[in-house]
C-alpha cells in the first residue's frame, strides 16, 4: 500500500515538472529494485533540504551585512559636520530642545580625535590679572580675537582683557569696525545680538562641569546670556538688577564694551566655584555679525569645526587666574 502511494506521489511530482504523465511510476516493478529507487531518492531529497537550507543561510547572512554596510553609510551621511550658524543661529535664543545626532563612524570618530589633538596643541593661554581697586585698563594685557576660520575678516579686528577682584571678573572688548550694526536695544531682553556687530565671551568656570556660559554683546549693551553643554537645548539667562553692570560706547573707528561678572552670580550656577591664584578655567572669545554688511567669525582661539560653530568647548583656551 505505501509503496503504491509512493510511486503515485512522486510520479505526480515528475509528471507536474515535466508537464507530462510519468512513465516511470506507474509501471510495477520489483521489490528490490523499489527499495533501491526508495534509497536513492530519500538520499536526493536530503541532500536538496540541505542545500536549501544552506542557500537560506546564506540569504540571510548577504541581508544582514549588507543591512549593515546601508546602517554604517546612513550614520556616516547624518553626522553632523557644525552647525551653520553661532549661537543659536539654528536654534530660537533660550529655547530648550535638545536634537539627536547618529553617532558618527570609525573614521569620523578618528578624524574628530586627530582634530582634538590638533587642537590641543595650539590651545592659547591667557593670565586673568588680579586687581585690588577695579581695573586700570591700560596696564592689563589685551588678547586679538583675529582668528578668521570661516570667512574674511574685512578687515575687523576685535580684542578683549579680562581681571578680577574678590567679587567678580571684570571684562572689556573692542572692535575696530566701519559697519556697525546696532538693532537691539540694552533693553532687549531676549535680543539676537549675534545677528547684530556682536562681542562674545564663553567660559566654563568649573572643570568637571560640562556646562559653560556665553555672554553675547551688541553695541548698544543688549546682553544674551546663556548656559548649556551644547549649542542645542541652551538655556537663557536674566540677571536681575543689572548684575552685569553693562556700559557700552562707539569708538573712532568702531565700538567696545564693559561689564562685570560677579562672582555670587557664577556660584548661583556652579555652587563649587572658588578662584584662587592659580585656578583655570577654559573659554573663548569671538567677534561676528551675522545680518552685517560683511558677514563675518573671528576667535581667538583656533575652533576646530568645517563650519561656523562658536559652540566646540573642546576648542576653547586657557584662562589662569594670577
Amino acid at each position: 500500500m505505501f509503496e503504491e502511494l509512493f510511486r503515485r506521489r512522486i510520479g505526480e511530482l515528475i509528471g507536474g515538472v515535466s508537464g507530462r504523465e510519468s512513465i516511470l511510476f506507474s509501471m510495477p516493478m520489483p521489490s528490490a529494485e523499489m527499495e533501491f529507487i526508495m534509497k536513492k531518492l530519500a538520499f536526493i531529497a536530503v541532500a536538496i533540504a540541505v542545500a536549501v537550507s544552506l542557500m537560506v543561510v546564506v540569504a540571510v547572512c548577504g541581508c544582514t551585512a549588507q543591512g549593515g554596510d546601508d546602517a554604517e553609510e546612513a550614520a556616516r551621511s547624518s553626522v553632523p559636520s557644525g552647525l551653520s550658524e553661532p549661537s543659536g543661529s539654528n536654534v530660537p535664543s533660550g529655547s530648550n530642545v535638545l536634537s539627536g545626532s547618529s553617532a558618527p563612524s570609525r573614521s569620523s570618530a578618528q578624524s574628530a580625535g586627530s582634530q582634538g589633538a590638533s587642537a590641543s596643541a595650539s590651545v592659547k593661554n591667557y593670565t586673568i590679572e588680579r586687581v585690588d581697586a577695579g581695573p586700570n585698563w591700560d596696564d592689563i594685557d589685551q588678547l586679538d580675537i583675529d582668528d578668521a576660520a570661516w570667512t574674511d575678516s574685512f578687515g575687523i579686528m576685535a580684542h578683549a582683557q579680562l581681571s578680577y577682584d574678590q567679587q567678580a571678573i571684570y571684562v572689556h572688548m573692542w572692535a575696530e569696525e566701519q559697519d556697525v550694526r546696532a538693532t537691539y536695544s540694552k533693553d532687549d531682553l531676549l535680543a539676537n545680538c549675534y545677528e547684530d556687530s556682536c562681542l562674545e565671551f564663553f567660559v566654563a568656570p568649573v572643570a568637571d562641569d560640562e556646562r559653560y556660559l556665553n555672554f553675547e554683546l551688541n553695541p548698544n549693551g543688549a546682553i544674551c546670556n546663556e548656559i548649556g553643554a551644547q549649542k542645542q537645548g541652551r538655556i537663557r539667562l536674566i540677571a536681575a538688577n543689572d548684575a552685569f553692570e553693562v556700559s557700552s560706547s562707539r569708538t573712532d573707528d568702531g565700538w567696545e564694551v564693559f561689564y562685570q561678572i560677579p562672582f555670587d552670580y557664577i556660584r548661583t550656577l556652579y555652587p563649587s566655584f572658588e578662584p584662587q591664584a592659580g585656578m583655570q578655567m577654559k573659554g573663548n572669545f569671538y567677534k561676528c555679525g551675522n545680518l552685517t554688511a560683511n558677514k563675518h567669525y573671528l576667535a581667538w582661539n583656533h575652533v576646530d569645526s568645517d563650519t561656523p560653530n562658536f559652540h566646540v568647548p573642546g576648542s576653547f583656551g586657557v584662562l589662569v587666574f594670577g
